[in-house]
């Protein structure tokens, strides 16, 4: 097997592996806000919960989609990275990205 562009090769590994452990737990274990011992601010609350949506939301979105909005905001790679990685063109990165931030607006927004 001949292996181009070894570091793309190697984030790809990871991000499978990555992607499935994730679908293999299915739900993330959190600790409740009540549980918390520290004083929590009515923001805190409201970050709490709108991270349990927007993950929520993440995952009811097509795949190819959520990756690329992991990548572009966890990871700060550009479009040009992420296409490397992926192997795709630039325009179908962004068009992902684009197509799964409206799905999440629209989410947020219900």
């Amino acid at each position: 097997m001949d292996i181009g562009n070894l570091r793309n090769y190697l984030y790809r590994c990871l991000a499978n592996t990555c992607t499935d452990y994730l679908r293999k737990k299915q739900s993330m274990r959190t600790v409740s806000i009540e549980n918390v011992n520290d004083v929590c601010c009515p923001e805190a609350e409201n970050f709490e919960q709108e991270y349990r949506k927007i993950n929520t939301l993440l995952c009811a979105i097509p795949e190819e989609q959520a990756e690329v909005i992991r990548m572009r905001i966890h990871s700060n790679k550009s479009f040009a990275e992420i296409a490397g990685i992926l192997e795709i063109p630039v325009s179908t990165v962004k068009s992902r990205f684009q197509y799964g931030i409206e799905k999440i607006k629209k989410g947020l927004a219900k």
